[in-house]
């Protein structure tokens, strides 16, 4: 009986250190893959700095707008100097 008792214990105690030794080895999968994810994520924000850096007087849509506009309110002004111009003309 002691024996047996003794062979239980040996083998719980077998099966509790290959446990612990999976755990750990799953614990580590888990780090490793949280590493490779943020390696991931930083050479993808730094593919995105690249293609910035290979362009970076590329002209996005809202300058492109304001451009437009600012175009707009110069034509507008120039004719409206050249309405007042031709009036002070016609008056004098």
């Amino acid at each position: 009986m002691r024996q047996l008792l003794i062979d239980i214990c040996l083998l719980c105690l077998c099966l509790y250190l290959i446990v612990i030794t999976l755990d750990s080895y799953a614990i580590e999968n888990q780090i490793i893959d949280v590493q490779i994810a943020q390696f991931e994520q930083q050479i993808e924000y730094e593919t995105n700095l690249i293609e910035y850096q290979d362009n970076p007087y590329q002209e996005n849509n809202i300058s492109i707008i304001i451009k437009e506009i600012s175009n707009i309110c110069i034509k507008i002004i120039e004719t409206l100097i050249l309405i007042v111009s031709n009036l002070i003309h016609i008056l004098l």
